[in-house]
């Protein structure tokens, strides 16, 4: 079986990113400080990760957990269920047998050496890499360029 690596943001650090992201890329934006793309769409049923009436700023976007709990990696109890839009398919079992390691991005960039050393050796175990895994190289991406537009802060 596959095994699946899944990297999570915390969903406002998320969004604060891809708010930054699309600024860099200079595209036209509310101001950062505005409420006008912090709601959802009127639909209220936009899918995980994405907007149906495809609104850049829709906060459906950073929904990571719908996708996590269909996994069925997580038992979830009654009160949890009711927060679960129906549409999603969430079982009381294990809905794949993949084994997973899940992470936070925060974790990459740890600044306790102890943690950040034990991610790598826990991640070199579970893709059965027999040593620690190479970790020193960092390449940052920070947009194309060009005049700046205000960034987000949160």
């Amino acid at each position: 079986r596959t095994r699946l690596i899944v990297g999570i943001r915390h969903p406002v650090l998320w969004y604060q990113s891809f708010y930054n992201m699309q600024a860099g890329n200079n595209h036209k934006l509310p101001a950062a400080d505005s409420t006008d793309f912090t709601v959802g769409c009127n639909k209220g049923n936009c899918g995980k990760g994405y907007c149906q009436m495809a609104k850049l700023f829709c906060l459906n976007r950073a929904r990571f957990h719908l996708g996590l709990a269909e996994l069925g990696k997580t038992p979830l109890d009654e009160a949890e269920r009711e927060l679960i839009p129906p549409e999603l398919k969430v079982s009381d079992g294990n809905m794949i047998r993949n084994k997973i390691f899940l992470y936070d991005m925060e974790q990459l960039g740890d600044m306790n050496t102890t943690r950040r050393e034990r991610l790598w050796s826990d991640l070199g175990d579970f893709i059965g890499y027999p040593d620690t895994i190479p970790h020193d190289k960092y390449k940052s991406s920070h947009g194309r360029g060009g005049p700046r537009a205000e960034r987000a802060r949160i």
